[in-house]
């Protein structure tokens, strides 16, 4: 399965000479990058897991947990012949070698040849082979497989063995061997089977591989171990001395993450050739060192790590490559490595079970094949990987390779030649340019074991191709190419087919299926030449029938790739005859299939037609072009701006990111079913936003995040933004997105939308009238002015003006304002209505007079103006009494150094409307009742808060729509008036919510409540602020700082973690082990973080349970809250959570 590839495309701008360009020169069969072919070659299988491999002799002999093997293609259970726990092939065959069966008392978990090839070393559980006794390690001739009488007994399992032609090596689980006490490692006689005088190493926990260094003087452990020797400096990896088994410096270790109660890395295997060992680690815990590294023999020191995550089981190296078997799903984090993937899905199966990469460097190398994790797709797959010279063996609990059953064992081999091909491509898209000229577009197949490609493209079923176009294709990025056909004959039609050539091979993909005909014109309709006139970057014009490349009508020949699902095509487009896509809210995605540096200037077009209530982003720029995440889902960006996005109720935002967002939203709604035109332009004059020609909103702002990404049609992130809907992507249709480098102007979208056959825009402007007071009346102090408003479609608001000075704006009927009538004489008042299409309309002036009190006396500034609460939308302010010689009448609200149209006669008010963590200023004027107004009060500020939440919903309801959860055998839900984690009693099992509705911040304040529903172990919380960067693992974002506490343990751990590495900062006893509740504030200001804990009932301590000074995590993050279950848990458990309160600190 496929779906998780993204693509890039390569654009060739000229139509190639007439016949293909020559395709480099290569070998017959040739392999890219010297890889075994990815065919499997013929082979026994077995009936359970291989989890030794050795070669001796031309006899490939597999170890593990098996009863019986049965020949290539054979179903489990037909032709089986009995092997327990012990078979050998023939090397070059694959055939079973009848005449080596012993009988193993139980399984067999190490194999190994000795140095000098004489002999079969194999250890395990058994404790007697064929009869005899041998106590977990034996030996057989690599003569003849025969067993040789060498006895030693060990008295635990043991994982693996490695010889010289003098001494046997034994790693495991044991405490004895060779007749005196060995603590997991012993050195044995080859002779006597005796414990080597002179060896002494130790481990405290378990040995699962080891390996000799070529000159056979360094002997390397891997395994669960956290000390050798007694030094705790070494823990899952060690060198020693084979002589003496004294420890050996060991610089790169320092990749292994120390152990913790939430990342267990083990080192599950170790191989070694003429300079360098490489380790493979498992880890426990999401996000846990899982991937290889490289160290120099001479003198420990790093050469390479990857990162990528996926449980390494085992390694081999052969000609310059390091073969590994895997669950690899995520190499994102393998930087400077151009063909490491991101999240492929792995909660879809989507792993892979088997890569290559550089030996030098540790780069994915060209070599794709692939198993199953095991019976009913489940478990790790590969377990243990060998090689002869020139073969690769892998033996495992997988069931099938390649999509063929085969279970347990399967060898790579060069004398199969290169049989794999690469992959029929898919029938070309075309469109129509101007000039007579057809685009063509083909998206690169896949080779299994070579990812350089020639793309031959084909017109009208001839067998010369009219251009070939080199590519490098990845299993998760599949290249496309487009290319321009010019100086056709106006009127003509024609049909392009393609295949895929290697470039270092001679073997070719089956020719496409041809695309549909298309007839080369002239000129193109009128919509489509007055979006070329202006030059767009790329112009989808979705007349698509089939997927998966997207043809672009601009010369850039920016081609496309759909999403596998969530895409319908052919759909009626904005107008007459044309076609265009929909989206099904959920995965479907249009994406351009290169990455490009984020531009300063631009312009984003498109239409689209909806009734959906979930909104989405309709086009944006991301730095993630598509796949799957972790948990299957469509993968979103982790930057991203540049994009306009339709809110729950239907309006359309516009935006970019400078640190925070800078937003236009319309005030109409545009989920009515018909078709919208929307353009988002910024360039040096700011933002825009048009919507069906009219432009609905500006903003100031000239800069917008930069970054390298994808245009991305249907959906990405909006984690943050404002208004955030409930859904990230679009359900709705979709036709002619373009993009511009430039900022169009209102005369091109005009130009544009009448190309589209529409008519003007709305011109009319609304109509008001002021209805009190009347013309010529006389009024003195504070006087209310009322006003009526219609217009066409709607009217977004009306303002009052006295004199040319604006005294308020209303935004709802009926419209009213307060005017502080003062000023003896004759004033003029005038009300302005405008619409949604930014039409305004004015009233007919009303002249009216201000009768004289003989009062000119203003009252006194009021007295101290405080903040008496605050929510996220409101503040709540009060003041002390002014004075005035007459009587003061009410006050005026000033905010932001605007006069609120409200007069207050209290001494109190709820200012609302505010955005969430939003900065105002506010003072307060005196009006009294002759109209005088008084001078400010003393100014106060302060912010709203950034979220808060009280989990009133249902039980059993959702969490709000401002979190974005995820679950592995757990629940997110409301129970009981509080936000429930729940995990279940399953290894893995978390449940974690990200608050994704609320603006990244730096510096804030985080107050909630917290109650376990029982105290047994082991729970954990995490609490992460700061956060960003996404979910590392199950518990904990890749950047953020964050608290730990334990269902069982007073024990509470402040941590920081930096692009996934976590560093403990403190670790103190701050709370109770009890199921009633407790709070908790953590604070990060600056470089500072703090936090503290009490139980419910008591007063907030003033004291910090600690505070530290870090300077590693700066960025503004969000809240990142999870629940997991830790190794030692009995049961399933949740943790309550309640009044969260999230306030931003910045000043």
């Amino acid at each position: 399965m496929r779906a998780a590839r993204s693509l890039a495309t390569l654009a060739v701008a000229a139509l190639l000479a007439a016949g293909a360009a020559a395709l480099p020169a290569g070998p017959a069969a040739a392999l890219e990058n010297g890889t075994v072919p990815a065919a499997a070659a013929s082979s026994w299988q077995t009936n359970g897991v291989v989890r030794a491999i050795t070669v001796a002799n031309g006899i490939v002999y597999l170890g593990g947990d098996f009863t019986s093997v049965r020949p290539p293609g054979a179903a489990a259970g037909s032709g089986e012949v009995s092997r327990r726990y012990l078979a050998a092939f023939s090397a070059s065959t694959g055939a079973l070698v009848s005449s080596i069966n012993h009988t193993v008392s139980a399984p067999v978990y190490g194999l190994s040849t000795s140095s000098d090839g004489s002999r079969v070393y194999l250890s395990g559980d058994f404790t007697s082979i064929d009869g005899a006794s041998h106590g977990r390690v034996a030996a057989l001739s690599a003569a003849g497989g025969g067993l040789l009488p060498w006895a030693p007994s060990v008295n635990g399992r043991v994982n693996s063995v490695v010889a010289t032609a003098t001494t046997a090596y034994v790693g495991g689980s044991f405490s004895q061997a060779g007749g005196g006490a060995a603590t997991r490692v012993a050195a044995l006689s080859a002779s006597t089977g005796a414990r080597v005088a002179g060896f002494s190493a130790s481990a405290d926990n378990v040995v699962y591989s080891m390996a000799l260094s070529a000159a056979g003087d360094v002997l390397y452990l891997a395994g669960g171990f956290l000390s050798v020797n007694g030094n705790t400096g070494y823990h899952a990896a060690a060198p020693v001395s084979a002589a003496t088994g004294a420890l050996l410096p060991f610089s790169a270790g320092s990749v292994i993450p120390p152990k913790s109660a939430t990342c267990t890395s083990e080192m599950k295997t170790v191989k070694t050739d003429a300079g360098a060992v490489y380790f493979g680690a498992e880890g426990t815990g999401g996000g846990c060192f899982d991937g290889t590294f490289s160290a120099r023999v001479s003198d420990g020191t790093l050469r390479w790590v990857s990162r990528c995550l996926g449980a390494t089981q085992g390694i081999e190296i052969l000609n310059g490559l390091l073969y590994e078997g895997s669950h690899a799903h995520d190499c994102s984090a393998d930087k400077s490595d151009p063909d490491a993937f991101p999240e492929v899905g792995w909660s879809r199966g989507l792993s892979r079970h088997l890569l290559a990469r550089s030996a030098s460097d540790g780069h994915v190398s060209s070599w794709y094949p692939n198993t199953n994790g095991g019976p009913g797709g489940a478990g790790l797959g590969p377990r243990v990987l060998a090689t002869d010279g020139t073969q690769l063996f892998v033996g495992g609990e997988f069931t099938s390779v390649n999509g063929r059953n085969q279970q347990g064992f399967v060898r790579f081999s060069p004398s199969t030649g290169d049989t794999t091909s690469p992959a029929q491509p898919a029938a070309p898209s075309v469109t129509a340019r101007p000039g007579g000229a057809l685009a063509v577009y083909v998206q690169s197949p896949l080779d299994t074991d070579d990812t350089d490609l020639t793309v031959r493209i084909y017109r009208d079923g001839g067998s010369t191709p009219i251009a070939s176009v080199p590519v490098h294709a990845l299993f998760w990025r599949d290249p496309v190419v487009g290319v321009e056909d010019a100086g056709l004959a106006v009127g003509s039609s024609h049909t392009y087919t393609a295949d895929a050539v290697e470039t270092f091979g001679t073997r070719v993909s089956p020719r496409s299926a041809a695309s549909p005909a298309v007839q080369a014109v002239a000129t193109l309709p009128a919509y489509s030449t007055a979006v070329l006139d202006d030059s767009p970057r790329l112009f989808w014009r979705l007349g698509d029938v089939r997927a998966p490349a997207a043809a672009d009508s601009s010369p850039n020949l920016t081609g496309g790739v759909f999403s596998p699902t969530g895409v319908s095509y052919g759909v009626a487009g904005k107008g007459p005859g044309e076609l265009a896509i929909t989206t099904d809210g959920v995965s479907g995605l249009l994406s351009s299939s290169a990455a490009v540096p984020a531009p300063t200037a631009f312009s984003i077009e498109a239409w689209f037609r909806t009734t959906t209530t979930s909104g989405g982003k309709i086009l944006g720029f991301g730095n993630r072009q598509g796949g799957l995440d972790f948990n299957g889902n469509a993968a979103v960006s982790g930057s991203y701006d540049k994009h306009v996005y339709m809110t729950n109720n239907g309006r359309l935002v516009f935006g970019v990111y400078t640190g925070s967002p800078q937003t236009i939203t319309s005030a109409s709604s545009y989920n009515d079913g018909q078709w919208h035109h929307v353009v988002g332009t910024q360039g040096a004059a700011g933002m825009a936003l048009y919507v069906d020609d009219v432009r609905v909103g500006t903003n100031p702002t000239t800069t917008n995040q930069s970054f390298s990404g994808y245009w991305r049609v249907g959906g990405d992130n909006l984690a943050s933004w404002p208004n955030v809907p409930t859904s990230a992507f679009f359900a709705g249709t979709i036709d002619d997105p373009a993009v511009y480098p430039t900022a169009l102007t209102a005369a091109q979208v005009d130009a544009h939308w009448r190309a589209s056959g529409r008519g003007p825009a709305d011109t009319t402007p609304p109509k008001t009238a002021i209805t009190s007071p009347a013309p010529g009346a006389s009024v003195q102090g504070l006087t209310t002015v009322s006003a009526t408003a219609s217009d066409d479609t709607a009217v977004a608001s009306v303002t009052l003006r006295v004199d040319g000075s604006v005294v308020g704006t209303d935004t709802s009927a009926p419209y009213e304002f307060a005017w502080a009538a003062s000023g003896a004489g004759s004033h003029t008042l005038v009300t302005t209505a405008q619409d949604a299409a930014g039409n305004t309309g004015s009233s007919s002036p009303v002249v009216v007079t201000v009768t004289s009190t003989g009062d000119t006396t203003p009252p006194g500034p009021p007295g101290a103006t405080t903040v008496t609460g605050r929510g996220t939308d409101h503040v709540d302010l009060a003041w002390t009494a002014a004075s005035d010689d007459q009587g003061v009448a009410g006050y005026r609200l000033v905010r932001d150094g605007t006069v609120l149209p409200t007069v207050i006669t209290g001494l109190s008010t709820t200012d609302t409307g505010l955005a969430p963590g939003s900065r105002h200023t506010w003072t307060v004027r005196a009006v009294d009742t002759s109209g005088n107004v008084g001078p400010d009060s003393a100014a106060v500020s302060a912010r709203t808060l950034l979220f808060t939440d009280s989990w009133a919903g249902a039980d059993g309801t959702p969490w709000s729509s401002a979190w974005t959860t995820g679950t592995s055998n757990g629940t997110v839900s409301t129970q009981a008036g509080g936000g429930s984690l729940l995990v279940g009693n399953v290894s893995g099992a978390f449940a974690r919510a990200q608050l994704t509705g609320a603006a990244p911040r730096a510096d804030t304040d985080t107050v909630l409540s917290y109650r376990w529903s029982s105290t047994g172990a082991t729970g954990y919380l995490d609490v992460y602020v700061r956060g960003s960067g996404g979910w590392q693992n199950a518990y904990r974002p890749l950047t953020g700082y964050g608290i730990e506490v334990a269902s069982n343990s007073t024990t509470v751990s402040l941590s920081r973690n930096v692009n996934g590495v976590r560093t403990t900062l403190s670790t103190v006893n701050a709370q109770s082990v009890t199921t009633a509740r407790q709070w908790l504030r953590i604070r990060v200001t600056g470089s500072t973080v703090q936090y503290r804990i009490w139980p419910d009932g008591s007063p907030e301590p003033a004291a910090w349970s600690s505070t530290v000074t870090d300077t590693a995590v700066t960025a503004p993050g969000q809240l990142f809250v999870s629940a997991d279950r830790g190794s030692q848990s009995t049961t399933s458990r949740s943790v309550t959570l309640d009044d969260l309160v999230v306030a931003d600190l910045a000043p």
